[in-house]
């Protein structure tokens, strides 16, 4: 694995910190924290091997983050105490075997964390204890659907007032929603389940606006963006807009992650295979604004991307297959530039993104 190097004029302008997985198994794979500047560059400030480390999430309180391992010998979740300036350290690694896990979340009052098994269709509760993992179970095992579709839960979020579970499952097309207890235990008798047309859709990641009642889903098969009326746990479909380019294309493409930009000004999507990031312009009472869709070229495959805030805003972009890690400055008026400001490469499948707050 090889960084960039800053000279020391430019140490003044960095201030940009994210945690960065890179996902496999030996030299180069684990969690580094991250550090960008203005226009300056990207360095590492520490790197903690961790084999098959995947997406990220904090603890409720700030002082913890977990990982889950993407590997179905050895899946399961890492835990780290956050320190001063965001530097790790090693807290529990607890394995599950058989499942692979995706994306996770901690919930409310610190007792647990809920994270999406892939290959399985699994939803696991982790128990937790000043951020040690102290125990696992299986708490919803999603079953084939009626034509033997396989199923694959990716994601596991938390409805803006924290009151509620909501997961995706890309195999069986449906967004399910569960209500917390206090504790942050599920109350699973009142799961209730939207299904995605059309079918094969491939419902990937979910993010939700503080600003209207609604959320947006990325659809990875179809390459389309959906617009969701949400209340109490039941959405209603109020839009879908194709993210892909339009011209014909010999290059498959796969929508992946999906962000809202500081302010929710944009709603933004990586694509797999044209290796773009869609940008959409967010209107009134949250629809997006179709007509206005731009497409900014990145490097291969790109997985995840997140907004790092600050007075100088930036979006790095993990591209799994290009080895990368790419920076573009941030102008909420015009979008990404075409260029990068800086990037990084020799990564090993770089692959989550998480900012500091």
């Amino acid at each position: 694995m090889s960084f960039a190097v800053l000279l020391p004029a430019q140490e003044a302008s960095l201030g940009h910190r994210f945690y960065l997985a890179t996902c496999g198994m030996g030299e180069g794979c684990g969690i580094s924290l991250m550090e960008a500047g203005g226009g300056a560059g990207l360095r590492s400030l520490q790197f903690l091997p961790l084999d098959f480390a995947s997406y990220m999430a904090f603890s409720p309180d700030g002082k913890y983050l977990y990982v889950s391992l993407e590997h179905r010998k050895r899946g399961g979740l890492a835990s780290f105490q956050i320190g001063e300036d965001g530097f790790l350290t090693r807290r529990s690694e607890l394995f599950t075997p058989g499942l692979d896990f995706c994306h996770l979340v901690a919930a409310p009052g610190e007792k647990y964390v809920y994270a999406a098994s892939y290959g399985s269709g699994k939803l696991v509760q982790f128990t937790v204890e000043d951020g040690v993992l102290t125990g696992a179970q299986v708490v919803l095992s999603h079953e084939p659907g009626e034509k033997g579709e396989a199923p694959h839960l990716h994601y596991a979020t938390l409805s803006p007032d924290g009151r509620e579970l909501c997961l995706v499952d890309l195999g069986l097309g449906v967004l399910e929603s569960i209500p917390l207890e206090q504790d942050g235990s599920l109350r699973l008798k009142e799961l209730r389940r939207t299904t995605v047309s059309p079918p094969g859709s491939g419902p990937r990641h979910l993010v939700f606006s503080q600003k209207h009642p609604v959320a947006y889903l990325v659809n990875e098969m179809a390459n389309t963006v959906m617009t969701w009326r949400c209340h109490e746990g039941d959405f209603t479909l109020l839009q879908s807009i194709p993210i892909a380019p339009a011209e014909p294309s010999a290059v498959d493409s796969y929508a992946a992650a999906i962000r809202l930009s500081p302010q929710e000004r944009w709603l933004l999507v990586s694509n797999r295979g044209r290796d773009s990031l869609a940008a959409l312009p967010v209107g009134e009472e949250g629809l997006l604004e179709a007509s206005a869709l731009q497409q900014h070229p990145v490097d291969k495959w790109p997985r995840d991307f997140a907004f790092l805030p600050g007075k100088e805003p930036m979006v790095a972009v993990a591209c799994e297959r290009g080895g990368a890690i790419q920076l573009f400055s941030w102008d909420p008026r015009e979008g990404l530039p075409t260029v990068p400001v800086t990037e990084q490469r020799g990564l090993v499948r770089p692959l989550a993104i998480l900012p500091l707050p």
